[in-house]
């Protein structure tokens, strides 16, 4: 071989071997850059799972949670290599989603996305629709978002891409949506939708757990705040938990009960009833409004109501009782109050009927005595009207005169139960117009002078009152009040005694007239002088000197009538010293005095 093929030779193993050399070279550094690629994506996958890791334990520590809901946007929007992200609750009574926390758009987009509904052009709208993740690789080529208002939104914050993925619970409902947004066109790759998965299940979760905690939170508020005693024990009797009104029911507070027997609330003699009431929680049974005996801290005795129910665990076994107690001692005392009140009723209506009989039979007795004494006159002489005595037309005059008495009497009671009808209807109409009040009185004194003419009955108009004094008032019901408080005098002072009527002005902070009817009969205990204005209450042990003692109407119809009129009744009063009554009435600008 010659010397120049042999060099050429040796060139082209050279240009080989170099060729050779630099392929490897090439392949190392292809080698070296796939792994450099490698080591970044792992180390990038490794910086995400490190930080799904860290939200996960932050949500086993549990903490404030638009902090956590913030955190984990964050860390959305970091897997997603996204520019913005929001995150939202669903609210089942409205079928919406709310905004809990957002990050990167326009204040005006979010406050637009403060609610998104079903019908939303967003893809937020579609996943709440269909229940599944919504793309928009370019939303200015997705089809659901063409002349929507939510297009417009995105444009003003820059958004150009978006996903929306459903928020699914454990128990499989969906409870809100997670949504993060690109400046440019794109279309996430499967392994950052994978890792937003896992986040989702997280975010779930902790809205999950605040719907849970707020729950607990409203019912504990409830047990808390109720006016009812609310109690758990187990099946041995022994308190587990004891509320607030549990605590002011009975007088114990929580730590006095929590750990001790229920035992100690209930009487010794009603022992018994707590072995019936556990038997009947592990039969399963519900003991509702059991009416019993309970015994406060202090010894006292509760009547109260209760309704017992069984506790289960998660696999249905009893466990406990929860029980509810209703301190019916007030009710229990309105109950006897009103059989008091049916018993006063009874009571009234006797009086009621012998009252109204009284004069009736008066009446009836008397006419038939009239009219027997007429006949007898009339038939005296069989040729005309006989030539009466002086003596006979006195007592047929008599006669006439007891029966008027006994209508006029007829007639008060008859008003009086009539007007207290209406006050119970609260129809008692007072009808003002301008009026004289010392006139009235006058009047109602000369009435009753002219009725009980052997009586004595003083007027006295002090400061010079003979003078009109002119108020706006029912002339007709003032006058009522006046004849009521002059009868009740007249009835229940000595025939000797005189009755003093008064009419003054009074001036304590408001210009008011005052009339005053005083006698000098037994007086009222002070014990009494409350009851003495209602209905049908008369005063045990003080009996009239007069005629019966009437229904218990007057005082209560003459209260309703002055308070009526915008003014006050009143009594000063004292065993053995008499009585005065009074009532007040308003005096009008420019009244006379």
């Amino acid at each position: 071989m010659s010397e120049s093929s042999e060099r050429r030779r040796t060139i082209t193993q050279l240009q080989q071997t170099v060729a050779a050399l630099e392929a490897e070279v090439a392949e190392r550094k292809r080698i070296e850059s796939a792994l450099r690629a490698s080591e970044a994506q792992l180390a990038t996958e490794l910086a995400d799972m490190q930080l799904i890791q860290r939200i996960n334990s932050q949500l086993i520590e549990e903490g404030n949670f638009d902090a956590l809901y913030q955190q984990i946007l964050d860390a959305a929007i970091a897997v997603m290599r996204s520019d913005m992200g929001s995150m939202q609750m669903l609210y089942p009574d409205r079928n919406e989603l709310r905004l809990l926390a957002w990050k990167g758009f326009a204040p005006a987009s979010a406050a637009f996305w403060e609610w998104v509904r079903v019908d939303s052009g967003s893809t937020c709208g579609v996943a709440l629709t269909t229940g599944e993740r919504a793309l928009a690789p370019d939303v200015e080529t997705c089809d659901f978002m063409v002349g929507t208002e939510d297009l417009d939104f995105y444009r003003l914050s820059g958004i150009k891409a978006v996903q929306s993925t459903p928020l699914i619970s454990r128990s499989g409902r969906l409870v809100g949506m997670i949504s993060t947004h690109w400046r440019e066109p794109h279309q996430p790759a499967e392994r950052e939708l994978r890792l937003l998965d896992v986040l989702a299940r997280q975010a779930a979760d902790l809205i999950e757990r605040k719907r849970t905690d707020e729950a607990s939170a409203h019912l504990a508020a409830i047990v808390t705040s109720a006016d009812d005693a609310i109690v758990s024990k187990t099946l041995d009797g022994i308190v587990t938990s004891w509320n607030s009104s549990a605590e002011r029911m009975f007088g114990y507070t929580a730590e006095e009960m929590i750990g001790k027997t229920i035992l100690r609330i209930i009487p010794p003699d009603r022992h018994d009833e707590e072995n019936f009431i556990l038997a009947s929680l592990r039969a399963g049974e519900r003991v509702e409004h059991f009416e019993t005996v309970r015994m406060a801290k202090d010894g006292r005795l509760l009547e109260v109501s209760l309704t017992i129910s069984p506790v289960r665990d998660n696999s249905g076994a009893i466990i406990g009782a929860s029980k509810i107690a209703r301190d019916i001692t007030e009710r229990k005392r309105t109950e006897e109050a009103l059989q008091e009140a049916n018993q006063r009723m009874d009571e009234f209506l006797h009086t009621a009927t012998h009252e109204l009989k009284t004069p009736l039979t008066a009446l009836q007795a008397n006419l038939q005595l009239a009219d027997r004494r007429l006949q007898r006159l009339l038939a005296a002489t069989p040729d005309g009207p006989p030539r009466t005595s002086r003596e006979a037309l006195e007592s047929v005059t008599q006669l006439v005169a007891r029966n008027q008495q006994q209508v006029r009497r007829l007639t008060r009671l008859v008003n009086d139960l009539v007007d207290a009808a209406r006050v119970q209807a609260g129809k008692l109409e007072i009808r003002s117009a301008p009026c004289d009040l010392a006139e009235i009185v006058w009047e109602a004194v000369t009435e009753q002078r002219a009725v009980r003419p052997e009586r004595e009955i003083h007027i006295e108009h002090a400061d010079g009152l003979e003078a009109p004094l002119r108020i706006e008032a029912d002339a007709d019901r003032l006058g009522q009040v006046v004849t009521n408080y002059l009868t009740n005098a007249l009835k229940y002072s000595p025939d000797d005694r005189a009755v003093e009527v008064t009419l003054c002005m009074v001036c304590d902070g408001a210009r008011v007239a005052r009339v005053a009817v005083r006698d000098e009969g037994p007086g009222i205990p002070a014990q009494e002088q409350k009851r003495i204005w209602e209905r049908g209450h008369r005063v045990a042990g003080i009996k009239p000197t007069g005629e019966g003692v009437g229904l218990g109407l007057g005082l209560y119809i003459s209260r309703q009538i002055v308070e009526g009129h915008g003014g006050r009744v009143g009594l000063e009063s004292a065993p053995g010293a008499g009585s005065t009554f009074w009532f007040e009435v308003p005096l009008p600008d420019g009244s006379v005095l």
